[in-house]
């Protein structure tokens, strides 16, 4: 009998998605069933039944300066603790990011082992830039999917390997040595200082929007509310960027700076017409 997972993800503009939804396939060819759940749209009672009736519990997530989004934190600390559970499920945890986050993983691999969960695997899959904020270092970013097709492949390549890891129980701790904890501390300790500054940098130009409302159904944690027909932000933002890059008429500045044009169309996702609202689905894969 094939063995089950259950895989919660977050993401941001579909990089994480993607690779839930890649990884689900490759499980399958493994003899591994993954049922991947976006812990937007799941409260936590329905998670602990989807974990209790798996074989398996998986996490995945973008990340944010080696740090795992704060709406990860959230869930998992919802979860019941696996000590209620008569043998605790096993479980897997990748990352998706640019560079390098040193220990992107290991921050979710030290949330679920902290209620109970023995994470087996850990591993980081490299993707596409999507931050295209004025205020951010010159990364390149396109939406041509010829350019992409590199990065996608190898990180297909990638999560089929982990795949075959978990299928074989042969474990994998990719981010979790003592030199890539040292990495990720540096670059974490400075951005959790920052956040209360970062969650006020975007706003919205209502001289440019057009009030759609595109960013209000898109936001995963509603930090944009309509007063009288004015979108306004809400100071609780948690960086995913969805609102910025997906505006049709990039009315959403940074720091006061309105996108660069010259730079092209911000990142809107690893694959042809990407729509964000799938994100707020249960079962967006």
């Amino acid at each position: 009998m094939a063995q089950t997972m259950v895989l919660f993800f977050f993401s941001g503009t579909g990089n994480t998605w993607w690779c839930a939804a890649t990884f689900a396939r490759e499980a399958a060819a493994s003899g591994l069933q993954v049922e991947c759940i976006s812990l937007e749209a799941v409260t936590s009672k329905i998670a602990h039944k989807r974990i209790q009736e798996a074989d398996l519990l998986g996490l995945a997530y973008p990340v944010y300066g080696s740090d795992a989004p704060e709406p990860v934190h959230r869930f998992v600390q919802s979860l019941a603790p696996a000590e209620t559970e008569a043998a605790p499920k096993r479980a897997l945890v990748f990352c998706t990011q640019y560079l390098w986050s040193g220990d992107g993983a290991a921050v979710g691999a030290d949330l679920l082992t902290e209620r109970g969960f023995p994470v087996i695997w850990t591993q980081h899959i490299l993707m596409p830039n999507n931050v295209c904020l004025p205020i951010q270092p010159k990364f390149p970013f396109t939406n041509d999917l010829g350019r992409l097709g590199g990065k996608l492949r190898r990180a297909r390549n990638k999560l089929r390997h982990l795949a075959v890891r978990v299928a074989q129980g042969r474990p994998l701790h990719h981010g979790r040595s003592f030199g890539a904890r040292l990495l990720g501390r540096l670059q974490r300790e400075p951005y959790r200082r920052m956040q209360p500054t970062l969650r006020t940098v975007l706003a919205i130009d209502h001289d440019i929007c057009i009030h759609c409302g595109l960013c209000l159904e898109i936001c995963p944690v509603s930090n944009i509310a309509d007063f009288g027909g004015s979108l306004m932000m809400l100071g609780q933002c948690v960086f995913c960027l969805r609102c910025y890059n997906f505006c049709p008429v990039a009315a959403i500045t940074a720091a006061g700076r309105h996108h660069e044009q010259r730079r092209g169309t911000p990142y809107r996702g690893p694959c042809p017409n990407f729509d964000p609202r799938i994100l707020r689905q249960s079962h967006p894969c």
